[in-house]
């Protein structure tokens, strides 16, 4: 018994059954299968290794069952092969359309620490194509499955890599990250609570620890290695919120970060030229309220109202803050401060006597 391996034994049964189709007894079985016909064990050995076997399989999902031969009226095992074997899968025009965003998303790096296991997926699914044609070979199926041609991934994945594992062990990690409001590079140190994905974009949502507080950090910013601040520490370093949801922090727009209880509700009028653009892209909790002429007027709350001034003003005179007045009043103040700055500075070319 012990010159043929267990996981051997075990394939060999399991071929064994399913060749037969038929109820097979154990004096067949122990005849026929390598593993159970070995000389020099004696038989109860052997119907023991066979006992402990059959609950391997069954432990491994494969259901081998007793049951009795109706041709013969003896019993015997069998592993029923509808049991056993998946359904064949058949794909319509739109489910592989539906495959197509996966394959676009594996093959682009974006689905981040799975994107090795999503690739060899999508990979064998092409074989059962529903399209016409070589699924190498077509436009159609380079297109469906886009296999790509070697895009820059949009984080990189060993930083993916390391901030999902930091953040399933609660380690805190440094890193160098680029800020485009300050245009500057400057190190963190930070307490991942959670990595999400929104608009082509890797997110982590975590606790600076320096700027005390939680921060959102595109990942494809992180410039260098992700590294743990403690890399010998075997416990966890944090404990996330009970009320954090990584939901609240990734895919947000930016005039909603801070705190919940900072809330402050602008109104803002557009006129007709603008007016429909910003009511066919609402976010949650906005309120819209259309003119005659084509004009509206948006309500909306804001946590961050610093940002949100950043977004009205690039709709320049199209757009007119009501209230609050002091919110109106900074966004004036803004634009004179951006004047006199225009104002001051001479034009290129330009000399003065």
């Amino acid at each position: 018994m012990a010159s043929i391996p267990k996981s051997e034994r075990l394939l060999n049964l399991v071929s064994f059954l399913l060749k037969v189709r038929r109820p097979a007894g154990i004096a067949e079985i122990k005849a026929r299968v390598d593993g159970y016909r070995d000389s020099e064990a004696s038989p109860s050995s052997i119907d023991r290794s066979f006992e402990r076997d059959k609950a391997s399989l069954r432990e491994l999902g494969i259901p081998i069952e007793y049951v009795e031969d109706r041709d013969s009226g003896r019993f015997g095992y069998v592993i029923p092969r509808d049991a056993y074997f998946l359904p064949r899968i058949a794909l319509t025009s739109d489910e592989a359309a539906l495959l197509s965003a996966a394959g676009r998303f594996a093959m682009e790096g974006a689905a981040g620490p799975v994107s090795d296991a999503l690739r060899s997926a999508v990979r064998k699914l092409q074989f059962d194509s529903p399209r016409a044609g070589s699924v190498r070979g077509t436009a159609e199926e380079r297109f469906l499955f886009h296999r790509g041609g070697g895009e820059k991934p949009l984080a990189d994945p060993d930083a993916l890599r390391a901030l999902t594992s930091a953040a399933m062990t609660r380690r805190t990690v440094r890193f160098r990250y680029y800020a485009m409001g300050a245009d500057a590079v400057a190190r963190r140190s930070v307490n991942p609570y959670g990595i999400g994905y929104s608009g082509g974009h890797w997110y982590l949502a975590g606790y600076d620890r320096g700027r005390k507080g939680i921060r959102v950090f595109r990942i494809d910013r992180i410039r260098g290695e992700v590294r743990r601040v403690h890399p010998d520490a075997t416990l966890p370093e944090f404990d996330v919120p009970d009320d954090f949801r990584v939901e609240e922090h990734v895919g947000v727009p930016p005039w909603l970060f801070g705190e919940k209880s900072k809330r402050t509700k602008v109104r803002i009028r557009f006129d007709a030229d603008v007016a429909f653009m910003v009511r066919m892209r609402p976010d949650p909790g906005d309120k819209w309220h259309t003119e005659k002429d084509g004009s509206g007027t948006l309500t909306r709350v804001v946590t961050n109202p610093d940002a949100l001034l950043n977004w009205a003003l690039g709709f320049g005179r199209h757009a007119e803050i009501l209230e609050p007045a002091e919110f109106r009043e900074r966004i004036a103040a803004t634009l004179r401060a951006m004047a006199d700055r225009h104002r001051r500075a001479p034009a290129k070319g330009m000399t003065h006597d």
